[in-house]
Order: structure tokens, then C-alpha cells, then sequence
């Protein structure tokens, strides 16, 4: 029997300046990887950030549901 898991995507983050599109399952790898705050992710989500700030500006957030499958 195969070892795989089913997953989800649930966020998929756009950099604006590189046209580059990334897709994490957790609050925590984006987090990780960009070193944006939970709280910033949400506002971003939600559009409730703040244009001026030129650090978060640059990444657009939204929401997904796109299963993939992960090997092992």
C-alpha cells in the first residue's frame, strides 16, 4: 500500500513584486517562512491591513480549499 497522506492547501500567498504564488496548509508555515505575524496574516486575509506599510504590502493572502497529496 502506498505511503501517502491527503492534504489541504488553505492559503495561498502572492508576492506582487516577484509574481510568485506559494500555497501553505498552516498559519505557522507562513509564519515561518516570511516571518509575517498570525495576526498580520488575518488582516491581510480580510483586507484590513494598512497600504503604507510597505514590509506586508508586497504579499496578498487568501483563503483556499485545494486537497493535494503528500508522499513520504
Amino acid at each position: 500500500m502506498p505511503d501517502y497522506k491527503m492534504k489541504v492547501y488553505k492559503f495561498k500567498v502572492t508576492d506582487k513584486e516577484l509574481d510568485e504564488i506559494t500555497k501553505y496548509s498552516y498559519t505557522q508555515e507562513i509564519v515561518n517562512s516570511l516571518g509575517i505575524k498570525k495576526g498580520s496574516i488575518y488582516n491581510l486575509i480580510n483586507n484590513l491591513h494598512n497600504n503604507d506599510r510597505k514590509k506586508w504590502s508586497k504579499y496578498d493572502i487568501e483563503k483556499i480549499s485545494e486537497p493535494y497529496i503528500e508522499y513520504n
